[in-house]
């Protein structure tokens, strides 16, 4: 396993806070604050990178465990560079259909998060910030981007 791996895993199992609210489900919380979030080796497994070798294994490890969702924030910067739909970053979309591929194989269901603080620059550059309306369609358009790409492997 690569040290990549092997900090992805620690990170996974030692650094996560485990919640049991019912019979049914678990969630696992990483970084809460922004100072935990720096050079967290969470930050390393998106889809800016490729997914580390072993990943099904540290997945299935989860499952065996009781945890049956595990949370997928997307990137509108990394899936639409441009923030435009008719531009993806189609290495991007792979890396994601694949890892919630690997994620449903073994049994954890993907929960998808819109990661809604990350704005392209050209939209940023263009419509300013999130108090401009067109900003907002604009966030809409990449919803429903992300559901048409990966709606079919999640719960909605």
């Amino acid at each position: 396993m690569s040290l990549l791996g092997k900090l992805l895993y620690l990170g996974l199992i030692t650094s996560c806070m485990c919640q049991k609210h019912d019979d049914q489900v678990m969630f696992l919380a990483g970084p809460m604050t922004e100072e935990q979030v720096q050079g967290s080796v969470l930050d390393a497994f998106d889809c800016s990178h490729p997914i580390p070798p072993g990943s099904k294994q540290q997945f299935e490890y989860l499952q065996n465990r009781g945890v049956t969702h595990f949370k997928v924030p997307l990137s509108w910067v990394q899936l639409l560079p441009t923030g435009f739909p008719g531009h993806p970053q189609q290495s991007v979309v792979t890396c994601y259909q694949t890892l919630m591929k690997q994620l449903l194989e073994v049994g954890l269901q993907p929960l998808v998060v819109l990661h809604g603080s990350t704005v392209p620059d050209s939209l940023r550059s263009r419509y300013g910030g999130w108090e401009n309306p067109e900003l907002g369609d604009m966030f809409q358009q990449y919803a429903e981007f992300v559901f048409g790409e990966f709606g079919d492997m999640s719960e909605s």
